[in-house]
């Protein structure tokens, strides 16, 4: 499938106001108690969408930073924080961009990741690694990586992906193209590959709805 058709999807005014309308992450909602003094806290949300976590940490005081490859989100996450944020700020921190290169951070910068739905959008394994380093390389030592990714047994309209040959963890997707979906074990594995080990042990869950069955791999690591 061509990255035409994929980026049709997140580029539709539709899809970005789904996204943008959710609330901000259950997980990450629990995990902002811990930090008494947000206003230090550097974090990075990698696939932003239309910025329902962004808003929501931006509104606490984080020093965020956020990145999305779709144009459509990226402006939506822009309007939704003219009130929060000086126009420079959105200028400089929501960033139009691919998740296998964040060249413009420097090393350990962000003391908190949030990769929640965005590695297993990776068209390969290669991709998928490179992505890694490049969030492993930007998270200081000590940071944590709050992380859900899709795993086998995913099935949008209840039709299951079918691992490509030869491969690892990458699945064919006709709507979406390649996805790489990697069991509990498999994360870990692969991030712990990069330097981050969990800090509690990843869970998956199953959810069932009229468009289909999600199998998720939820997961927080800690960088070495």
């Amino acid at each position: 499938m061509t990255s035409k058709i994929k980026n049709n999807f997140w580029e539709d005014a539709k899809q970005v106001e789904r996204f943008a309308a959710r609330e901000p992450d259950n997980r990450l909602q629990k995990l902002v108690k811990q930090y008494d003094n947000p206003q230090q806290i550097r974090v990075l949300d990698l696939g932003c969408a239309g910025g329902r976590n962004t808003v929501f940490l931006c509104k606490l005081g984080f020093d965020v930073w956020a990145v999305d490859a779709s144009h459509s989100m990226i402006k939506e996450t822009k309007s939704r924080l003219k009130r929060i944020l000086p126009t420079e700020a959105l200028r400089e921190r929501i960033i139009h961009g691919v998740m296998s290169d964040l060249s413009w951070a420097a090393d350990d910068f962000f003391d908190l990741l949030l990769a929640l739905g965005i590695y297993h959008n990776a068209h390969s394994e290669g991709e998928f690694r490179t992505t890694l380093r490049e969030t492993a390389r930007v998270t200081t030592t000590g940071g944590l990586a709050l992380v859900a990714n899709f795993a086998p047994g995913f099935a949008p309209e209840f039709q299951e992906l079918k691992k490509i040959e030869n491969s690892k963890f990458v699945y064919e997707h006709s709507a979406n193209g390649n996805m790489c979906l990697l069991t509990a074990d498999e994360l870990d594995a692969e991030m712990e590959a990069v330097g981050f080990y969990p800090l509690e042990k990843s869970e998956t869950v199953h959810h069932e709805s009229e468009t289909g069955r999600r199998v998720t791999v939820n997961a927080l690591y800690k960088k070495r």
